[in-house]
């Protein structure tokens, strides 16, 4: 069973896939599996990614539909999602790995490269999100919920 799962939800990107794929075969952590999925493309995104990657084929739309299904796919304990116009950096799924061995971490995000029509290339830095910080919004969104359902006469305690 791999260690992470990379998801790549994809529509129509037969001039991207490459990239997130090229950046993921020379990465120097290798235990991964890769997952596009393919929103009903009709181009050629499937086909160049099955080269290197598992495809499934997800007919109905959406970038979060298509992360849903990728994750309900991944065997991964890791899930990383890219984005199919990206190229992940050589050590991106290393550092997430020694990240994501503090069992405080949540979630976390990185450094990918965004190949927009302008080719140019954009470092995003790390942004780490702990349990305890994920815990402590949902408590808030409750408490704001409740706040809300009192003010609008939704609420009954009990």
């Amino acid at each position: 069973m791999p260690e992470i799962s990379v998801i790549i939800p994809a529509l129509n990107e037969q001039k991207y896939i490459g990239n997130p794929l090229s950046g993921l075969k020379s990465q120097t952590f290798r235990d991964f599996e890769t997952i596009v999925v393919d929103g009903g493309s009709r181009d050629r995104t499937a086909s160049i990614a099955r080269k290197s990657a598992k495809v499934i084929v997800c007919r109905e739309k959406g970038v979060s539909v298509a992360r849903n299904r990728g994750a309900a796919a991944a065997k991964g304990s890791i899930l990383l999602f890219l984005d199919a116009d990206t190229r992940p950096s050589r050590d991106l799924l290393r550092i997430y790995h020694e990240i994501f061995l503090d069992k405080s971490v949540a979630s976390a995000t990185g450094p990918v490269y965004p190949l927009e029509r302008t080719k140019k290339r954009i470092r995003l830095g790390y942004s780490i999100v702990s349990v305890a910080f994920v815990k402590l919004s949902i408590l808030v969104a409750d408490l704001m919920r409740s706040c809300s359902r009192m003010r609008t006469g939704t609420y009954r305690a009990g």
